[in-house]
């Protein structure tokens, strides 16, 4: 399996027809999925068969200590002020914890990948949160082959593989901007955590190669405390198991500023398990629907040629301020 891990973003649309909307290699918040056994085993079902699971950082953190099997924390707070950082120093305690008398659990700062790789066990399973791992021999393995990336970081490439399988997806809009339209969603072709997404009037739309556009489906919406909020799913695919998906809701209710970024988009407020608030059949329907966008992806990786050993850039992996992580005492 190419494809071992990933985060599926699901939009359910008014009527609520479950469609991806994209799908993120190298995702983060695990830790927060309820209930958390199902997470630990998941893990475990990763890491199943290996004698060490080796985490190379991004640039912008400093390591400490190079090997450590503790869960790990920040000593420079106040560099936690992304929130990708937090949940992946979350992320990476969980899989200390999950494999704790199982294997070694090793993190390093991407700069002395070089280094570690010479000392690194026959059997070890290379968890690459810098995007910059090469695909390895002698038995290591990355969590996602390099040819998964190659598809993940382009949401073109992404949508395409997802029509070729017959996977529902928001389609996007390649040329012209059909009638019937009135909004818009533009965002960079690469990129993730919403960043560059934007909502437009169709009337006012401006085509940039360096955009993907797709029409504005309204996602449904869930009511708390007597007020309506736009939400989306984000399902997490583990070694083949759909995970308990978590709900990503609005920060503004759609009614009391329909225009205002916070209110059509769901990733700008809190996040919670989806059960707690969704139809169990619902949940399921969308549990399945990311195993078929990750067996789509899986099988794209493996058949396109050369693709493991081409180099991949991401800035997104890049913080202003360092992260240096220390040993919990």
């Amino acid at each position: 399996m190419s494809a071992k891990y990933l985060g599926v973003d699901i939009l359910l649309t008014a009527d609520g027809s479950p469609r991806v909307i994209e799908i993120n290699d190298r995702p983060v918040g695990i830790a927060r999925l309820e209930p958390r056994s199902e997470t630990i085993e998941a893990i475990r079902g990763l890491a199943a068969g290996f004698q060490s699971v080796e985490i190379f950082l991004p640039l912008g953190y400093e390591i400490e200590q190079g090997t450590t099997s503790d869960p790990l924390v920040a000593s420079n707070v106040a560099s936690l002020s992304d929130s990708r950082v937090r949940l992946l120093l979350e992320d990476i305690g969980l899989i200390s914890e999950s494999l704790q008398g199982i294997c070694e659990v090793t993190v390093t700062d991407i700069r002395h990948i070089a280094n570690r790789l010479e000392t690194v066990p026959e059997r070890a399973l290379v968890w690459d949160r810098s995007g910059r791992v090469p695909d390895l021999q002698r038995g290591l393995q990355n969590v996602n082959a390099r040819a998964v990336r190659e598809i993940c970081v382009d949401k073109l490439k992404t949508e395409l593989v997802l029509a070729e399988a017959g996977v529902p997806h928001v389609e996007s809009i390649d040329g012209f901007v059909p009638g019937g339209h009135e909004y818009l969603i533009t965002k960079p072709v690469a990129g993730s955590s919403s960043e560059g997404v934007l909502r437009v009037k169709a009337s006012n739309f401006v085509a940039d190669p360096a955009m993907m556009v797709q029409p504005w489906l309204e996602p449904s919406q869930i009511e708390i405390s007597g007020r309506h909020y736009h939400y989306d799913l984000r399902v997490y695919v583990a070694a083949g198991v759909a995970l308990p998906p978590l709900i990503r809701i609005a920060s503004v209710p759609a009614e009391r500023s329909p225009d205002s970024k916070g209110a059509w988009l769901t990733t700008t407020g809190p996040v919670r398990t989806a059960s707690k608030f969704l139809p169990v059949s619902l949940v399921e329907s969308c549990q399945a629907l990311a195993l078929r966008a990750a067996s789509a992806i899986d099988a794209a990786s493996r058949t396109r040629p050369g693709a493991a050993h081409s180099e991949v850039t991401d800035s997104t992996t890049r913080w202003p301020n360092p992260i240096v992580l220390a040993t919990t005492t």
